[in-house]
């Protein structure tokens, strides 16, 4: 978009039944850009927002992740300074991770209790994230 002024006023999340093609709920969340977004555990979904225009982050958006409870609609935004760009994000038992790709944030990022993200898996480079059971 070429103006501020074009961006929309809020961010609309649709919820669809994947056994059915048909949206089956909607939310506006506060905070533009989704990226990414994962299902946690009991209907929370995590929401990946990334400003990487340094004239939107002028203007007051920030990179963050929204908690979004789908039983509440009940929306909590954890900012996260430290990764401004991501390419992938996953859930582990109710922790967003982070996949970084810049030269000062690449590798896996979890988030803790505390809303601060810690460098898990350092790397080179992170283009994704991917979760699977590992039998414990």
């Amino acid at each position: 978009m070429s103006h501020l002024e074009e961006l929309p006023a809020c961010t609309d999340v649709y919820v669809m039944d994947p056994r059915h093609p048909q949206i089956v709920d909607r939310f506006n969340l506060d905070n533009p850009f989704p990226n990414w977004a994962e299902h946690g555990d009991d209907g929370v979904i995590y929401i990946f927002h990334a400003v990487s225009i340094e004239r939107l982050q002028k203007a007051g958006y920030r990179s963050g992740i929204t908690r979004l409870d789908l039983s509440t609609g009940v929306e909590t935004f954890i900012p996260t300074p430290t990764m401004p760009h991501a390419p992938g994000m996953g859930v582990y038992r109710d922790r967003p991770c982070l996949a970084g790709r810049d030269k000062n944030s690449s590798g896996l990022w979890c988030l803790n209790e505390d809303g601060s993200l810690e460098l898990k898996v350092p790397q080179e480079y992170a283009i994704g994230v991917a979760f699977a059971p590992t039998g414990d």
